[in-house]
């Protein structure tokens, strides 16, 4: 009998030592950065991109205003374009399908992927789509002003030029908006006139990474007005919103 215990006594032990050494299961944090596109007009309904860390773990979505959303497809692993560091732009992302009421009165619709924090999706009235090529003055896209564009930096050292037809003593704001909606790109944004020379030019605006500024027009003719990555960084998950606005 005594043996008995002794044998059992030396079975418990390596038992014990495991249960000791076990490790609890690794928590997977969830965390939305941005929505592919950055923006959607009212009565939008199909496929918007929320990109994150943990997002391929998710299982449901939430919107508010009275949109409907839903995932769609398998949340999937999807690592960043070589060379930028995944704290960019996530290594995860979600396919979710919206129904956005026609009447959407609201500024931006809040997306909830799981556990993971809310994100914007911004809804504007008109939205104009970037159409390459327009990587050069000579090819560069026609805007008919004020305009609201959505656009990406499709590679590194990618150019966005726009073109329009300006007057002189209009008077302008250029702005893009990109970090403020989680977007890695690092816009640097300039106006150029027709002879191609820079009429203003504008990296960072203080602690704010997105640029703006406000221009009165010289003189009668064709303005170019290009968009750019300060870190020559790029890829299809690198969108930007470019406003021209009347300037108050």
């Amino acid at each position: 009998m005594i043996a008995l215990h002794l044998a059992l006594a030396a079975f418990a032990l390596p038992l014990a030592a495991a249960a000791k050494d076990a490790k609890p299961p690794v928590k997977v944090v969830q965390r939305a950065k941005y929505v592919l596109p950055l923006a959607v007009v009212p009565g939008f309904a199909g496929k918007v991109t929320v990109r994150g860390y943990g997002l391929d773990a998710a299982t449901e979505v939430t919107a508010d205003g009275g949109v409907a959303a839903k995932i769609v497809g398998k949340p999937r692993k999807s690592a960043p374009p070589q060379n930028v560091p995944p704290e960019l732009t996530g290594d995860t992302e979600v396919d979710v399908g919206l129904a956005v009421p026609k009447d959407f009165a609201g500024p931006h619709v809040t997306l909830k992927v799981g556990t993971a924090d809310a994100v914007k999706l911004l809804v504007v009235p008109q939205l104009v789509a970037e159409r390459e090529p327009n990587d050069g003055f000579a090819t560069g896209q026609l805007l008919v002003l004020p305009v609201m564009l959505h656009g990406t930096i499709e590679k590194p050292r990618d150019a966005d030029v726009y073109r329009f037809v300006g007057r002189k003593g209009q008077r302008w704001t250029f702005a893009v908006t990109a970090r403020k909606l989680g977007s890695p790109v690092d816009a640097l944004l300039t106006l150029y006139d027709d002879k191609r020379r820079v009429v203003e030019s504008c990296d960072d605006t203080g602690i704010d990474a997105d640029p703006s500024f406000t221009v009165t027009l010289p003189r009668d003719g064709v303005y170019f007005l290009g968009v750019f990555d300060s870190h020559d960084q790029g890829g299809g998950i690198f969108p930007y919103l470019l406003r021209v606005s009347v300037a108050k």
